[in-house]
């Protein structure tokens, strides 16, 4: 302060030097508060369910992932009680998403059919899509929605 009062500093000027180094301060220690969280919680709640044998099987997609048949980006297994089951993908980037769940009856990791290709197990989709003669399978597009702070809890039903 010795050299600011002998270099005549106006008492405006010494205000905006000290706001300037508190400024640097803050940048340089990661700011006032946490930055808003750019990640989450997504938790998956799975309900209709024929019976509580076996398990769900929740897949997550990113955009450009092959849905459903594809790799997954996270790939989550979930007990069932009472006809509903919940799985939660935790620390994941808010952004846009899809997921298929399966009730995997027997517990073998995979979608069983019967000999006409049909699936015999309870499938589940994201955005209320259901699989038809008609509709055929599902394209990302079809499955998106978007995950964020707003959006952390997404309904499947299993059919």
């Amino acid at each position: 302060m010795r050299l600011m009062s002998s270099l005549k500093v106006s008492r405006r000027m010494k205000s905006y030097l000290l706001l300037s180094g508190w400024a640097i301060g803050v940048l340089v220690s990661g700011g006032v508060s946490a930055a808003p969280a750019l990640r989450g919680t997504l938790s998956v709640k799975c309900s209709g369910f024929r019976s509580d044998k076996g398990v769900v099987v929740v897949k997550l997609f990113s955009r450009g992932d092959e849905v459903p048949k594809g790799k997954a980006t996270r790939r989550l297994v979930g007990a069932i009680e009472r006809g509903q089951a919940s799985v939660k993908f935790s620390n994941l980037p808010y952004g846009d998403y899809a997921l298929f769940a399966f009730h995997d009856e027997n517990e073998n990791g995979v979608v069983d059919h019967n000999l006409l290709k049909i699936p015999t197990e309870a499938l589940g989709f994201s955005n209320g899509f259901r699989v038809t003669l008609w509709s055929g399978m599902p394209e990302f597009e079809d499955l998106s929605f978007e995950f964020s702070k707003a959006q952390p809890i997404q309904a499947i039903p299993m059919r």
